[in-house]
């Protein structure tokens, strides 16, 4: 008997040992996102619609009619029900949208991808849905698939790559290039997600630095060489106020956005702070503006919870400062709730009509 236990014992110790490899050993095999944001990039848009669809505002939006929606006014060559199939929007976990500046020829900007879900996926289908025809590239010793289509944006291909059995990447070839290339080491637009973390339904991440550099790259000049003549450029004017901005949303909880500006020096964040409560004053007179075009333009079940909405985002929005940086924050208007039962009524109409 004692060592019928003993063998019970071992074997159950055996396997929370082998699980617990089993387990290390899956984890081994994923990617984080962080594995392709390279340093060369400025910005980042996250998203997390797993985390939004919680949210009280969003039971209240028929989501369901959203594919048949998507579906009517869809190009007639694109089928839609079968992309949305195969991509599992309804299973994603986080995307996370990069912006790649000046990456080829004159073009400013081009988006970086980066999609997680929650459960194993078929990466390869889900490619072969998303580009026509493909063909296997290889960059960094990483293997990705360039679509027949050169007409993504600037007669440049959009790319895929399968990064692990739970995320997807994506990019026009310039910027899968760079995401195969990235690199552990001092990355701005990083540290700055570290600063705001991911536990948000939405964020919006900016640094400056990179967009210096690659503007500097670009057109081989220095960064006050080029802004010298051109003192109204936004950018160069931006860029000397401040090192990166941060933008939250949730649709749940106390506070809906919380906007942040760091400034570059403690002279822009008190110049920054001025712009914004002049900001917040403005945006209080032009709401009021709004009311009467309002009443015009929206369906009549939409005028009242518009209404009570610009009122309360008038009133709720703050402005503070902490050393060089600036804080705007917009408390949760309670007539954001009615606005999305009467939007949902709406969609309902919408995903009905023939």
């Amino acid at each position: 008997m004692f060592r019928s236990k003993n063998h019970t014992a071992a074997v159950l110790l055996a396997t929370v040992v082998l699980s617990g490899l089993l387990a290390d050993s899956y984890a081994a095999e994923r990617v984080r996102p962080a594995a392709y944001i390279s340093a060369d990039f400025c910005g980042a848009l996250v998203i997390h619609p797993q985390r939004m669809a919680k949210s009280p505002l969003l039971e209240t939006v028929p989501l369901k009619t959203l594919p048949a929606i998507a579906a009517k006014e869809a190009p007639p060559n694109v089928d839609v029900l079968t992309l949305l199939k195969t991509v599992k929007p309804d299973k994603i976990l986080r995307v996370i949208i990069l912006a790649d500046p000046y990456p080829a020829g004159e073009l400013d900007v081009l988006p970086g991808v980066i999609v997680q879900y929650t459960e194993d996926i078929d990466g390869a289908a889900a490619l072969a849905a998303l580009l026509k025809d493909p063909a296997a590239a290889t960059h960094n010793g990483k293997s990705y698939l360039r679509g027949a289509n050169t007409q993504f944006v600037a007669k440049l291909p959009l790319c895929g790559h399968v990064a692990d059995v739970r995320t997807l990447v994506f990019g026009a070839e310039p910027t899968m290039k760079r995401m195969l290339s990235a690199r552990v080491g001092d990355n701005p637009l990083l540290e700055r997600m570290k600063k705001t973390t991911l536990k948000h339904d939405l964020i919006v991440e900016f640094v400056v630095s990179p967009l210096i550099k690659a503007l500097e790259k670009k057109t081989g000049k220095t960064f006050a060489e080029v802004t010298r003549g051109n003192p109204d450029d936004p950018v160069g004017q931006m860029a000397k106020m401040i090192t990166g901005l941060s933008l939250t949303l949730d649709l749940s909880g106390d506070t809906l956005i919380t906007a942040n500006a760091t400034g570059a020096n403690d002279l822009a964040a008190t110049q920054m702070e001025a712009m914004a409560k002049q900001g917040v004053e403005m945006a209080r007179k032009q709401f009021e503006m709004f009311k009467p075009m309002i009443a015009k333009s929206a369906p009549p079940n939409l005028v009242g919870p518009i209404n009570a909405l610009v009122e309360q985002v008038a009133a709720g929005l703050t402005v503070s400062r902490s050393g060089r940086d600036v804080n705007v924050v917009l408390p949760m208007p309670a007539a954001l709730l009615d606005l999305a039962r009467n939007a949902g009524k709406e969609l309902e109409k919408a995903g009905a009509a023939p």
